[in-house]
């Protein structure tokens, strides 16, 4: 019975270490790689570049942050920039709703399902929520991030404002996508905006900054 007791025990200290070995190191690093696996094709390539360029920025904002407010302890800058990098992987499955494939692809990677579901950005909330916040951004980390993703364009930050003026022109453009869908996508990044620009305010409040352009 000692040695039975021993057995499972072990078993159990071995299962811990495979999953510990098996769950993704989420920080900047591994977050830029992932971007690169997955959005590498040239079809992706202004993904490619957003994606880089939102990743540097949310770790910035969440760097300036932290100095600002010691006491966050659970704000995690690294995994701020490793969202940042790998918000969009899910393009490459799906291009115009990429949310939810890319919380799969995260998990299919090993990532925790409750740090893959931090991914979650855009106006997917309006266009597919049903009230209960389900496919709202979860954590500082992900409001950091869909303030960045917001205020990036390509590899540079711009307004609010500009992004989603970009973001309109690009979607009447689309030929893989028909009329009603693209006013959908239309209609309800408008919804967002005031979404959007709260969490600019607390972004802005919490870092000690009055623009965009002070990151």
């Amino acid at each position: 019975h000692v040695c039975s007791c021993i057995g499972v025990e072990m078993a159990g200290i071995f299962l811990k270490v495979a999953v510990f070995l098996y769950l993704m190191i989420c920080d900047r690093r591994s977050g830029m790689a992932l971007a690169v696996k997955y959005l590498s094709d040239l079809r992706f390539r202004r993904k490619l570049l957003h994606s880089f360029g939102v990743g540097e920025l949310a770790y910035r904002v969440a760097y300036k942050i932290l100095k600002n407010h010691t006491s966050l302890t659970h704000l995690n800058a690294e995994l701020a920039g490793f969202l940042g990098y790998a918000h969009d992987i899910g393009v490459s499955r799906s291009f115009l709703q990429h949310e939810i494939p890319g919380i799969e692809i995260l998990k299919e990677e090993g990532v925790e399902p409750d740090i893959a579901r931090r991914i979650m950005h855009g106006q997917v909330e309006e266009q597919y929520g049903n009230g209960d916040g389900r496919y709202l951004p979860v954590g500082i980390e992900g409001m950091i991030l869909t303030y960045s993703d917001m205020t990036i364009h390509i590899d540079k930050p711009i307004s609010i404002e500009e992004r989603i003026v970009d973001i309109k022109q690009r979607v009447s453009r689309l030929k893989d996508a028909d009329e009603a869908r693209k006013n959908d996508i239309l209609v309800n990044i408008d919804k967002a905006y005031p979404r959007y620009k709260m969490y600019e305010r607390i972004v802005f409040l919490i870092s000690g900054v009055d623009s965009f352009k002070d990151f």
